[in-house]
C-alpha cells in the first residue's frame, strides 16, 4: 500500500513539473515568445523615455482623451468636463518632452479639450438658452453657467476662432 502511494506521489509530481526535457524546452518556447511579445512594448517605453510620473500622466491623458472622444460621438458633451480637465493637467505635465507621440498627444488634447469639447458643450448650452429666450425673453437661464465654462475651456490660441467668438456674442448678448 505505501509503495502505491509513494508511486501515485511520483507520478503526480512527474506530471505537475512536465517531466523531462520535452516541458523544459516548451517552457523556454513559451517564455522566448513571452520576451517576444512584450519587447514591442518594452521598445515602446523606451522610445517614450518617461519616469514613472510622466508615465502615469501620459496614460491618463490618453484614458481620458478616449472618454472625451466616446463622449462627444455619443453627442453628450456635458459630460466631457471634467475628463478634459485631467486630461488638460496630464498633457502639461508632458509639455516640453520632446518625444513624437507626447507631442502628439498633447497637441491632440488641446484641440479636443481646448477647442472641440468646449464648442459642443458651449454649442448646446447655446441652444438650449435660444430656446428658452424665445419662450420668455426676460429669463435668465441656468445654461449660461453652462457656456461660461465652455468659454473659459477654450485655450488662448482657439479663442481667435469664428465658433469661439460667436459663442462669446452668444454670451453677451444672452446672459446677463
Amino acid at each position: 500500500m505505501r509503495r502505491l502511494f509513494v508511486l501515485s506521489f511520483v507520478a503526480v509530481f512527474a506530471l505537475a513539473t512536465g517531466c523531462g526535457k520535452k516541458g523544459e524546452e516548451k517552457k523556454d518556447e513559451g517564455k522566448k515568445e513571452a520576451k517576444q511579445e512584450a519587447a514591442p512594448k518594452e521598445e515602446e517605453k523606451a522610445a517614450v523615455k518617461l519616469d514613472p510620473g510622466q508615465e502615469f500622466a501620459f496614460e491618463g491623458a490618453t484614458e481620458d482623451l478616449v472618454e472625451v472622444k466616446k463622449y462627444l460621438k455619443e453627442g453628450k458633451p456635458e459630460e466631457t468636463t471634467y475628463k478634459c480637465v485631467a486630461a488638460k493637467s496630464y498633457a502639461g505635465d508632458l509639455a516640453g518632452i520632446d518625444d513624437e507621440k507626447v507631442e502628439a498627444l498633447v497637441a491632440e488634447v488641446d484641440q479636443v479639450c481646448g477647442f472641440e469639447a468646449p464648442y459642443a458643450t458651449g454649442k448646446a448650452a447655446g441652444d438650449k438658452i435660444e430656446a428658452i429666450l424665445k419662450k420668455d425673453p426676460e429669463a435668465m437661464p441656468s445654461d449660461c453657467v453652462d457656456l461660461a465654462m465652455a468659454l473659459e475651456a477654450f485655450t488662448e490660441k482657439n479663442r481667435e476662432k469664428a465658433e469661439y467668438k460667436a459663442l462669446k456674442e452668444l454670451a453677451t448678448a444672452s446672459c446677463k
